[in-house]
């Protein structure tokens, strides 16, 4: 076993605020053998009150309780979820437009979407780490890792770069196809059914005999957590006679509950924990290691400017914008053409929105295609970062004369 010591064995600064914790060796050996298999609840993804202070669960009782007076104590996700559906008026359709507008908001904004996606940015440089079994809707696995979406009794999509090798098992289904989404009782206990007696659970339950299964963001209490290790046999009263060991990561102290012979916890971050993983086998040589010296140069360069006083908002804007973008910085360069087709349409979506926004996004899209080019070109030349009236300077000297002299005509 390695102890991973969030003040020793990083040197991120994030790092440091996370629980340290002691990675079973079996896992690393898992890992390195291909044989290690995730399976991920929201709190990796949308539902963490990093991106969101209110979780989607929050906005529906607010909503139910504002406009219907909706009274219930506490209920489950799935009864609440049932109780919308039957209150509001297209309650179905009505949800669904709910979801999406969350997605959608956190596509719009660079800074949500990192803090989205921050899991799936680290699982996707570890090669090795082929196989996902998620509950959450979104679409990040398939876009930030390339993997294939397989969704229980609807064609699947093919995403753009999507490594068939790399496969994610959507099980509650995708905001791609409303229809195959599993949000209430009765979509559960259908969900739950064909798990256990149809080729699609059948072939989940394969993976968890012939592989290491963690699951990491589900919460204490969480009636699908629950139900979804009786449905795959993974309840300490049913699996007693297997030699088969799961693992389940969460922060919470309170995930100990499932501690059994089969089942241990391990009380630590979600993405502390794959970062981990991944700074272990970099060491050991499993891995190549990740190299950022020269992206570092330029983050840096970006970072000292962020400390000049700047009276124009839109440098600024644009300055912040292109700083995120290095400091999500990842080695895999595959998706960059992705990455930036799709920052340049943002950017256009925004001609309308004001400054700071506008300006924001097109740092990113500066920030991308600067990256493309320094990978490419090993090019430490810089986008100018200052900008105004949509026109670029190299220094604040340039642009305070060109402010200058547009005031005097």
């Amino acid at each position: 076993m390695e102890v991973r010591k969030n003040d020793l064995n990083c040197s991120c600064q994030e790092c440091s605020t996370y629980p340290s914790f002691i990675m079973p060796e079996e896992i690393i050996f898992k890992a390195q053998e291909k044989q290690l298999v995730l399976f991920c609840g929201a709190g990796i993804s949308t539902e963490s009150h990093k991106v969101f202070p209110s979780t989607l669960y929050d906005e529906v009782l607010e909503y139910l309780q504002k406009d219907y007076a909706y009274k219930a104590n506490n209920p489950s996700f799935s009864i609440l979820m049932s109780e919308f559906c039957k209150t509001v008026p297209s309650g179905r359709e009505e949800l669904i437009r709910i979801i999406e507008d969350r997605f959608e908001r956190i596509s719009l904004f660079q800074e949500l979407y990192d803090s989205a996606t921050i899991f799936h940015r680290e699982v996707a440089k570890i090669d090795n780490l082929a196989t996902v079994i998620t509950s959450n809707w979104d679409d990040y696995f398939e876009t930030e890792c390339h993997m294939k979406p397989i969704l229980d009794g609807f064609e699947n999509i093919e995403i753009e770069n999507q490594d068939s090798s790399k496969k994610v098992y959507k099980i509650h289904g995708s905001v791609n196809i409303p229809d195959s989404i599993i949000a209430s009782q009765d979509d559960y206990k259908n969900c739950y059914k064909r798990l256990s007696t149809e080729n699609y659970g059948k072939e989940i339950q394969k993976l968890f005999k012939e592989n290491c299964v963690v699951f990491i963001g589900f919460s204490f209490g969480d009636e699908d957590l629950d139900k979804l290790l009786e449905v795959f046999g993974l309840k300490m009263e049913h699996n007693e006679g297997t030699d088969s060991k799961y693992y389940i990561v969460n922060i919470d102290q309170s995930m100990l509950k499932y501690q059994s012979k089969n089942i241990e916890s391990i009380i630590t971050d979600g993405y502390f924990f794959i970062h981990s993983l991944r700074k272990i086998m970099e060491s050991r040589g499993y891995i190549a290691e990740e190299k950022q010296t020269l992206v570092e140069e330029i983050s840096n360069q970006l970072l000292s400017l962020k400390n000049i006083d700047l009276n124009d908002i839109t440098s600024c804007a644009h300055i912040e914008g292109m700083i995120s973008v290095y400091e999500n910085y990842e080695v895999r360069s595959s998706d960059l053409d992705y990455k930036i087709k799709h920052a340049g349409a943002r950017y256009e979506e925004m001609q309308e929105n004001n400054s700071y926004d506008r300006y924001y996004q097109l740092g990113i899209l500066d920030g991308l295609l600067n990256l493309k080019t320094l990978l490419e070109n090993k090019n430490k030349s810089l986008i100018p970062p200052y900008i105004y009236d949509d026109m670029y300077f190299e220094s604040i000297e340039n642009l305070e004369m060109s402010k200058n002299s547009k005031n005097q005509l």
